[in-house]
């Protein structure tokens, strides 16, 4: 029996992987040859997980490049290669992709961020792209920031206000120029687009007035957001306002676009007082609008709905009266509900008659009160009086002799007896 024996040869095959180094060197996901600043995988998971992941590692959550020191003795140069931000590495970049869109507890973020409310609602949207139907302005003012304790620093810029945000967002240009350098905090951003999460800078102690200085309010904490709709053609010019008849005198209260200024901060109804509408100025039925806002003379907000009107395509006449026109019967009293009756009445029933003279209705109310029955309250003070009386014989003597007196000459009767049922009044001596 021969049997055939083949020899197996095996080499050993080392597969030498690099599992140890720095961040910025070794990816701690996939142990190979990139930081983890250019790990795309990384990149694609949302804050939370990758919070987790450097927490776990131990990685610095300031450069995300070394496990050898913490986040407050980070002396590494912070940019985001992606959005130049000098807040966060490219690691730690949000992008739409990784944008949650779920459910939060509002009461556990407000716990672990020391009971600050760190969700933000912002429901303006902007559609991109062509909008058929003409141009539509925001309200959108002119305005000066500045520190309560250092106006001479204001900084100029357009402020967007939007009374479907519950907090007023600022963007990072503005918050540098204003010298803010607060540790970033995190916080959620609701939008019509879904949750995204965030951080940033929280501002507090700051003011706005208006450019001519008559309006003036204390703004409340400010938080950065870079995404506030910045669109400069909602800007409401004087060419808008002159397009449409009933909103040429006006034109002059809005100030021309500044090139130089962007929009930067975003106003919500944190702060109640500055989307109160000072006065409104309207047209026929579907033609644009104006509101005046509590931020002073020269912001308007015009509202185009329809397009603009080039003098030659249509013609609005607006005959009704401004709300800014005033006349010399603004501050007199006006008539109360009772005049208007009196003299809607006299102008409809005073005549003059055959005689010659002017007659007019009575009694001028067509409905009085049904005089109530006094007898128990009358009774009740005669009984008081009878008592006084017989307590000073000199003023009954009195009392007698002036009653005598008023009978003898006729002055006074005895009432006749009132049916029940009737009404009846009695006056009290």
């Amino acid at each position: 029996m021969t049997t055939d024996q083949r020899s197996v040869i095996v080499r050993k095959t080392d597969v030498h992987t690099n599992t140890s180094g720095p961040p910025d060197k070794v990816c701690p996901i996939h142990l190979s040859d990139h930081s983890l600043n250019h790990c795309r995988e990384f990149s694609r998971w949302d804050m939370k997980k990758r919070k987790d992941l450097i927490k776990k590692k131990g990685i610095c959550f300031m450069c995300c490049a070394s496990n050898n020191h913490l986040m407050k003795n980070c002396k590494h140069p912070i940019q985001c290669e992606k959005c130049d931000s000098e807040l966060h590495l490219t690691a730690l970049h949000v992008t739409e992709s990784n944008t949650r869109r779920t459910t939060f507890n509002s009461s556990e973020t407000a716990n672990n961020y020391g009971g600050e409310g760190t969700e933000v609602s912002s429901k303006c949207t902007t559609l991109c792209g062509f909008v058929n139907g003409g141009r539509s302005c925001a309200k959108i003012v002119l305005a000066k920031v500045f520190p309560t304790d250092r106006p001479q620093d204001a900084v100029t810029v357009y402020v967007l206000l939007d009374d479907q945000s519950n907090h007023t967002l600022a963007r990072s240009e503005l918050l540098n120029q204003l010298g803010v350098t607060s540790d970033p905090i995190p916080y959620r951003l609701k939008s019509c687009a879904g949750v995204t999460e965030a951080s940033g800078r929280r501002a507090v102690g700051f003011c706005i007035q208006s450019m001519d200085g008559l309006a003036y309010h204390k703004l409340p904490p400010i938080i950065e957001c870079n995404d506030i709709p910045d669109n400069v053609m909602e800007i409401p010019t004087p060419e808008v306002a002159r397009a449409h008849p009933h909103l040429r005198h006006i034109a002059n209260e809005l100030p021309p676009t500044r090139k130089d200024v962007s929009i930067q901060l975003l106003i919500g109804r944190d702060l109640v007082d500055i989307h109160q509408v000072q006065g409104q100025v309207t047209g026929p039925s579907a033609s644009p609008f104006a509101q005046k806002p509590w931020m002073g003379d020269n912001c308007l907000h015009v509202k185009v709905q329809g397009p603009l009107n080039n003098g030659s395509s249509q013609t609005l006449d607006f005959k009704g009266d401004s709300v800014f026109y005033t006349d010399r019967h603004d501050n007199k009293i006006g008539n109360s509900v009772e005049d208007r009756e009196f003299l809607s009445m006299m102008d409809q029933t005073f005549h003059m008659d055959s005689r010659g003279n002017w007659t007019s209705p009575l009694p001028f109310k067509n409905t009085r009160p049904t005089l109530t029955n006094n007898r128990a309250q009358v009774f009740r003070r005669a009984i008081n009086l009878d008592n006084s009386l017989k307590r000073n014989p000199e003023k009954l003597k009195q009392m007698c002799e002036f009653m005598e007196n008023i009978f003898n000459t006729g002055a006074a009767e005895r009432a006749p007896e009132i049916p029940n049922g009737h009404e009846c009044c009695k006056v009290n001596m």
